[in-house]
């Protein structure tokens, strides 16, 4: 299998049609945290409020824990 470094200016699209965030995307999110604004908030200013999009595309309600649990093998497929 093929792997992909993602690089400054990259996205990624997956099937379903949504685009991964960038890394310029990640470091405003870390920075706007770094300054003390709340999870929802930089969600809100971002567009990425993820288990809302989920609830209005899918009807599918979810905890923050198990969409955490469920990205964690791609969160760590992206470290390596």
């Amino acid at each position: 299998m093929k792997q992909e470094r993602i690089t400054e200016g990259s996205s990624w699209i997956d099937p379903r049609g949504q685009v991964m965030k960038t890394p310029d995307d990640v470091a405003e999110m870390l920075r706007l945290r770094a300054c003390g604004w709340g999870l929802k908030r930089i969600a809100r200013q971002l567009g990425c409020v993820v288990r809302q999009d989920l609830l209005a595309e899918k009807g599918v309600t979810v905890s923050r824990r198990t969409l955490q649990r469920a990205v964690q093998p791609y969160r760590q497929a992206l470290k390596a």
